[in-house]
């Protein structure tokens, strides 16, 4: 997640609301959502790609959401 932070400039916010579908592993971008669900694309770096699929491949749960938090543990669909 740090990760995701350094590569992106990403807000917590951004990256709680965060869903596996956003995510572009071709492009090396995901979608974020900020204030006011504003929808931006914004690029990961090729090191930060290869930690992501380690992830997602560990706790492949069905669930959409990127990373469960206490803050925000579900997105909202929309």
């Amino acid at each position: 997640m740090f990760e995701l932070f350094y590569s992106t400039g990403c807000r917590i916010g951004e990256v709680a609301k965060l869903n596996r579908d956003d995510i572009n592993f071709i492009g090396n971008s995901v979608i974020v959502y900020g204030k006011g669900d504003k929808e931006r694309e914004v690029y990961f770096n090729v090191r930060y790609a290869i930690w992501l699929k380690r992830y997602l491949d560990e706790h492949d749960d069905g669930d959409s959401c990127l990373f469960d938090t206490e803050r925000n543990p579900k997105r909202h669909p929309g």
